[in-house]
């Protein structure tokens, strides 16, 4: 079994194999500067104040701004990793550019009578394809439904970040921004 110590100056705490007596810290060098930790506090995030070894106080306001940065992160990164469309084309969604190229796209389009006549598109991967009014219209609607969800997630998430008033009811962002 081995057994924690703590050092009273820098916080490290370090396995040993043997029971921290005082004999035994003293034998391995580590006296007066480690101190043993009590196996209750094993696992937990620990310091030393004052000569004890006590479980860390938690900041729930550092927490907090943590977690609004990893929510903006995730919201950020949700976007710049593309959107695999329902008609077999990856498309970006980070730019608003790309809505309103193919909201141009539909508007001039539909002032046609046919559905057939193709038009060129960027997808994700940077190759050119052909779509057509209807496919636009179907990947526009998904862009925009894609975006609308995770504005809601990311308010949902910010809302839930504000309104925790311990550590336990703070959300796991990625989690659920993996779950839009």
């Amino acid at each position: 079994m081995n057994y924690k110590i703590i050092n009273k100056k820098d916080n490290r705490i370090k396995d040993i194999p043997v029971q921290p007596t005082l004999e035994n810290l003293i034998g391995a060098d580590y006296y007066p500067d480690w101190i043993e930790v009590p196996a209750e506090l094993y696992g937990k995030d620990i310091e030393v104040i004052e000569e004890n070894v006590v479980e860390k106080t938690i900041d729930l306001e550092k927490l907090k701004r943590e977690k609004f940065s990893e929510v903006e992160s995730g919201y950020i990164n949700a976007f710049l990793n593309g959107l695999d469309s329902t008609i077999g084309i990856k498309m970006h969604i980070k730019p608003d550019d790309q809505l309103n190229y193919i909201g141009a796209m539909i508007a001039t389009t539909s002032l046609q009578d046919t559905d057939t006549l193709p038009f060129p598109l960027i997808d994700f991967y940077g190759a050119t394809q052909q779509m057509t009014v209807g496919q636009s219209r179907q990947a526009y609607l998904e862009i925009v439904n894609y975006k609308a969800q995770m504005e809601v997630a990311r308010a949902t998430l910010l809302a839930q970040i504000a309104n925790a008033q311990s550590q336990e009811e703070l959300p796991i962002i990625q989690e659920v921004l993996n779950n839009v």
